[in-house]
């Protein structure tokens, strides 16, 4: 679980400085975590925090962090691809290249439903 940190300092400046935010959500995995330099991927994709928790945060602070570190641990959990060895995992980022040829076009959430497929 995430700690509440998070929420608060994103959800404090927004309400201070009446300014988006983005936090950059990062997926880490690495197969023999004992040897070193073993092969890892590094997956990231940015969350943008809604400006309706900004005001939320001013009424019920703590139903506004709650609020968005659900949403913070689902685009997480959107970040993270799971495959049993390195060479599966090779070949997934390899097709989700070959079929999404240009990524500008795709939102964020569409390119998480894609990673996912």
């Amino acid at each position: 679980p995430l700690k509440a940190g998070i929420a608060i300092i994103a959800l404090g400046f927004m309400s201070k400085y009446d300014s988006p935010l983005t936090i950059m959500c990062c997926g880490l995995k690495y197969f023999k975590r004992h040897k070193f330099r073993s092969e890892a991927i590094v997956e990231f994709s940015p969350f943008r925090v809604p400006r309706e928790l900004a005001q939320m945060y001013l009424v019920d602070k703590r139903k506004a962090c709650s609020t968005l570190l659900e949403m913070l641990e689902l685009s997480m959990r959107d970040v993270m691809l799971i495959a049993p060895s390195y060479k599966e995992l090779e070949n997934i980022l390899m097709a989700r290249k070959i079929f999404i040829k240009d990524e500008t076009s795709l939102s964020d959430e569409e390119i998480n439903k894609v990673h996912k497929q």
